[in-house]
């Protein structure tokens, strides 16, 4: 008897496989591959996929497995007993992503613009593979951009990033197109220049755009400095018109290889597609119900989810989200770990053969720590309290990227977390957060006391 092929779907790391499920793949030349996914509705309810994962399908019979599609989907639209859901693949996402102008010298290979164009696209670098290519050579690049909002008489550096008034690094633009670009960026008034080593231009741009964008920010920040005295007692000068001001880096970067003369002009602000939100398309877009008196701590909460949505760097949208988590469980305390009778017992054990300094400092953070929470802590009791569907695995995102702010904030490293881990955990705060306001709208306590 012939074993029946078998589908399964993975949204992420949950999986589906049932012989109810229906696929209908499409493929077209010069087109990106569309999929239509059929999916009983008791099975999406069950296993509570999130609609922003990666979407694997796959066939297996007897022994093997064959990979049928990847992408996203794009539509979930319910028919009778079951959800549709209209599947696309990332080659469709980067064709909702213009790029905001591009001239490129003959020095760079056209291998690297492919590459440069499938990261820009939404790609992460592990999943980009070019037969016959890798990233290369290393070589010191010199990035610059057109600099508004500030008036530069002669050269002077900040950090990495030296501001000029003009000299060669004007002209960095000369021969490379789109006109309207090159035209943004010689215009000036002001340039700053970034040195770094990579293996490709977007690499060297990415890195120099933050320099800049941190150099403006300490700028800034320099000059709207209104104390009496600068640190050492040294006095300092004041005008409020200083305090008025606003550096900006305009959307234009050169970047060239100083060994190969590669060389090219970009607007880094890649435009996404941003289409109107169509209200009358979504019958339930008012549901939950948002109540006027929503607290301060969830409305915050809010205010730094859309930060981290909106957000194009991926440390600012950490950040971001670690912000609309810790004021999600603000409110929220946990009955104690340790009474006291514990923690006496603990301190005295950990202060044996101490001296009096050290006991005090270890008797302190005892103090402070052994029955504060975590926020990982809060967090899981507050999924629960306010019955937000999760799993395990997706709270483990949630802590990686956690994880990977901590690092940063306490100095241990300046590792970005995953591009893939970061939109997940951006779509399930958004859930913890529907789910908050639900609560509030049908009177749920969502603080829990202890």
């Amino acid at each position: 008897m012939t074993e029946e092929p078998t589908l399964t779907v993975n949204f992420g790391k949950t999986e589906i496989s049932d012989p109810r499920l229906r696929a209908r793949i499409r493929r077209a030349v010069n087109e990106p591959s569309t999929a239509t996914l059929g999916v009983p509705s008791e099975l999406l309810h069950t296993a509570n996929p999130d609609y922003r994962s990666p979407v694997e399908i796959t066939v297996s019979d007897a022994s093997e497995v064959h990979e049928r599609f990847t992408g996203m989907v794009d539509e979930a639209v319910p028919e009778g007993g079951e959800i549709v859901l209209k599947l696309i693949t990332q080659t469709q996402i980067m064709r909702e992503t213009r790029i905001g102008g591009l001239g490129i010298s003959p020095q760079v290979p056209r291998l690297e613009t492919l590459w440069a164009f499938m990261r820009l696209g939404g790609y992460p670098p592990e999943k980009v593979t070019i037969e016959g290519w890798e990233p290369g050579p290393i070589e010191v690049f010199e990035v610059a951009s057109a600099i508004d909002g500030v008036a530069v008489e002669q050269p002077i550096k900040f950090g990495r990033v030296f501001l000029s008034p003009g000299g060669p690094v004007a002209r960095f633009a000369e021969d490379l197109g789109p006109p309207e670009l090159r035209e943004l960026y010689d215009e000036g008034p002001a340039w700053a220049l970034v040195t770094c080593t990579a293996k490709t231009l977007l690499e060297a741009e990415e890195e120099a755009v933050r320099e800049i964008d941190f150099a403006l920010a300490w700028l800034m920040a320099r000059a709207h400095y209104s104390s009496v005295s600068l640190p050492g007692r040294q006095p300092g000068a004041h005008k409020r018109k200083w305090t008025l001001s606003r550096m900006l880096r305009k959307d234009v970067i050169v970047a060239r290889g100083l060994s190969t003369g590669r060389r090219w002009l970009r607007a880094p602000r890649d435009i996404p597609w941003q289409p109107p939100l169509p209200l009358g398309e979504i019958a339930d877009i008012a549901a939950p119900v948002l109540p006027p008196d929503t607290p301060i701590q969830l409305r915050e909460s809010v205010n730094s989810w859309r930060r981290a949505a909106e957000a194009s760097d991926l440390f600012e949208a950490v950040v971001a989200l670690n912000d609309a988590m810790e004021f999600y469980v603000s409110n929220v305390s946990l009955p104690d770990l340790f009474t006291k009778e514990q923690k006496n017992s603990v301190r005295d054990n950990a202060t044996a053969g101490l001296a009096d300094g050290q006991k005090q400092r270890v008797s302190d953070v005892l103090n402070s720590m052994l029955n504060a929470p975590s926020l990982m802590m809060k967090l899981r009791k507050t999924l629960e309290d306010n019955e937000v569907p999760h799993t395990e695995s997706e709270v483990q995102v949630v802590k990686r990227v956690r994880d990977r702010r901590n690092a940063l904030v306490h100095g241990r490293t300046r590792e970005a977390p995953s591009e893939d881990d970061v939109r997940y955990t951006v779509a399930f705060v958004n859930r913890m957060l529907v789910y908050r306001i639900a609560g509030l709208t049908r009177g749920a306590v969502h603080q829990v006391t202890g």
